[in-house]
């Protein structure tokens, strides 16, 4: 359907799914704000600015060639420019014998960078294999690194990442039920899952030597054989004002940032919300977030749009709801 003039008259005897079928198939060369529930059944164009106060949902391609701002969840795959893509960066921390984790953004990220930090000077970090039977057994591609510390340092690694995401940010710790010190740790602005097969059932946190039935870390010790700590594995999800204040003041105290949470922080349960969905978990975001990009190795070569793959996340029953706490202020 082709329409000549500057002004097209939809008739009183237009049947909707016909006036829906002109919506749906419309490019938006100006800014565009939805401020009511709405269905794109078909392919849809937005040039300019656009932004989503109600629920959408996208049954087709949609593609953003301009700035789009969604203030609720989006069901199904959205399409965004290669503009709008950014780095971010995660780290994971470990202190003691060896153990084997996740890298955040995963297949998305460049080479990691290693630090040890403490007391100590003692730290190790590899791919794969450092010395002991953690070998290379998997038979696909993973985004793993292997850390170990001696009793007074932790090993950090930080990797840079590409992403498009960042709605929720998350903090993963494994604290020894003995001291309740922290023996993990990971913080990133996006889920583990994401870049790491965007499935958060199969990859719910980073410690990959952590069983959940049995709530024990298991790692290997200096002579080689395993050993196995009781800890609690919890999530901490900040508020986003939170993690800028965070970013500064790490700054300030020449850490980063998973080192100043380690360091600086305290963690308590949660009294009170701090999400505003209605069927949420206090302190635990259901809204659906980034888990990964279009699954095509060439994307950032041809300059075509990316594919963004949303899913909400649930919560393991085993993965404890916590929020971080100054050690200043309680003091």
């Amino acid at each position: 359907m082709a329409f000549s003039s500057a002004t097209v008259a939809i008739g009183k005897n237009t049947k909707k799914s016909d006036y829906d079928r002109v919506l749906d198939n419309t490019q938006y060369l100006k800014a565009e704000d939805v401020h009511e529930k709405k269905t794109f059944q078909s392919s849809t164009v937005f040039n300019a600015l656009a932004t989503f106060d109600k629920p959408v949902i996208h049954n087709s391609s949609t593609t953003f060639n301009a700035t789009a701002t969604f203030n609720v969840a989006i069901n199904g795959s959205a399409i965004i420019a290669q503009t709008q893509l950014k780095t971010s960066t995660g780290e994971v921390s470990h202190v003691g014998a060896i153990a084997l984790f996740t890298l955040p953004g995963g297949e998305y990220g460049f080479y990691p960078q290693v630090k040890v930090g403490g007391n100590g000077n003692a730290g190790g970090a590899g791919i794969g294999s450092l010395g002991t039977n953690y070998k290379i057994v998997n038979t696909t591609y993973g985004t793993t690194i292997v850390l170990s510390a001696g009793s007074l340092s932790t090993t950090y690694a930080q990797q840079r990442y590409v992403t498009s995401s960042g709605e929720v940010f998350w903090i993963f710790l494994l604290i020894d039920k003995k001291n309740n010190q922290v023996i993990s740790g990971y913080q990133s602005p996006d889920h583990v899952c994401f870049g790491n097969g965007g499935d958060a059932e199969k990859i719910s946190h980073p410690f990959r030597n952590y069983n959940s039935k049995t709530g024990k870390l298991v790692v290997m010790g200096p002579s080689r054989n395993s050993e196995e700590k009781e800890v609690d594995l919890i999530v901490i999800n900040p508020l986003h004002n939170d993690i800028i204040r965070m970013r500064k003041e790490c700054k300030e105290v020449d850490k980063s940032l998973l080192q100043y949470i380690i360091e600086d922080f305290t963690y308590e349960d949660i009294k009170t919300p701090m999400y505003p969905e209605k069927n949420g978990e206090a302190g635990y975001p259901t809204t659906l977030i980034t888990v990964g990009l279009e699954n095509d190795e060439d994307w950032n070569l041809e300059g075509k749009p990316v594919k963004v793959i949303k899913k909400a996340i649930k919560r393991p029953e085993y993965i404890k709801i916590k929020k971080l706490v100054d050690i200043i202020v309680t003091m």
